[in-house]
């Protein structure tokens, strides 16, 4: 009966978070046919990214660029303390084979499982379970990894 609840409320946010993407998505359009300055598009991804109750992030060749901070609270450490990090060193060692193949196959316009779950470590060095649903978009004209993710409680 939880897990229902929180399958509809990752549901629900879900559906918010696709209506922010789509409406940063016209933004992103609609500045680039008047060319609204960069920092009012940077600004909405920012407020939307911190108000989030979900953890976001966005993954560059292999790096993070973005990260809020339910993402860093799930890891252990300080949104500034991810920023230009390797994803990998998060990524638990026996998930690592499954999540670097899915990424590079996103990244390359492959079909690969949107929705799946993994083991990542936190700071402290335990595991925690998460379940993230991935997404290629574009960012700083470049494909990127968006990363949204729920821990899984016990």
């Amino acid at each position: 009966m939880l897990e229902e609840y929180f399958v509809k409320k990752l549901e629900k946010d879900l559906m918010e978070l696709h209506e922010h993407m789509i409406a940063l998505e016209k933004l992103e359009i609609k500045r680039t046919r008047t060319r609204i300055p960069h920092w009012k598009i940077e600004q909405e991804y920012m407020s939307f990214f911190q108000q989030s109750e979900l953890g976001l992030a966005i993954v560059q060749n292999g790096i993070v660029v973005r990260a809020n901070s339910l993402t860093a609270e799930i890891l252990g450490y300080s949104p500034e303390e991810l920023m230009g990090t390797l994803f990998k060193q998060y990524i638990h060692p026996e998930d690592l084979p499954k999540v670097a193949t899915y990424y590079n196959e996103r990244l390359a316009g492959k079909e690969v499982p949107i929705i799946y779950r993994l083991r990542v470590k936190h700071k402290d060095g335990n595991e925690v379970k998460i379940e993230t649903r991935m997404g290629v978009i574009p960012y700083n004209d470049k494909p990127a990894d968006f990363a949204i993710i729920r821990k899984i409680e016990k």
